[in-house]
């Protein structure tokens, strides 16, 4: 499924996508949007769902004590997460603009970012304009036990991307 944005460049990738996948048996689609996208583009193609996977087992026996500890974060400390890239169309300003309410009512709430991007360095002068610095960090990217951990550890997990037709971070 090739990338698109709305409005603006439907009919060039629907047609580049009717093109392209004359030539296959089938195609395998990552979630209902994008078999609705190739449906909505015409492909003739047979097209199938199959979800993207994922192991649970990392996240369920999860050691939340393993993120808290590294990053010197307190039981008591409400903890919000936001796992993923740091890029466009991830919404992580406006996380960082909610964030600030957050504080107002929980000051010892805490957001840990936790990836890494394009828009690092950005969301880096963000948290410092927003005055959130003592409240917000970026652990850059982290292996799958410390991501597991991460989201064992949150009190609540952020989901802001408008971009992913089906992500395995929401699972």
């Amino acid at each position: 499924l090739l990338p698109h944005m709305e409005g603006v460049t439907d009919p060039v990738t629907d047609f580049v996508q009717r093109f392209y996948f004359e030539y296959y048996d089938a195609v395998i689609a990552p979630s209902s949007k994008a078999v609705s996208a190739l449906k909505r583009a015409k492909v003739k193609t047979n097209v199938t769902l199959i979800h993207n996977g994922i192991k649970l087992d990392p996240f369920i026996h999860a050691d939340a004590s393993l993120f808290r500890s590294t990053y010197h974060i307190s039981k008591n400390t409400r903890l919000l997460v936001l796992v993923g890239r740091v890029d466009h169309g991830k919404n992580i300003d406006f996380a960082l603009r909610a964030m600030q309410k957050v504080v107002e009512k929980m000051p010892n709430a805490k957001l840990a970012i936790v990836g890494d991007g394009l828009q690092r360095m950005k969301i880096d002068k963000l948290i410092s304009r927003l005055s959130l610095s003592s409240h917000v960090f970026i652990t850059g990217f982290v292996d799958k036990t410390m991501v597991a951990s991460a989201n064992k550890a949150a009190t609540a997990a952020l989901f802001m991307s408008t971009h992913d037709t089906f992500s395995t971070v929401a699972m």
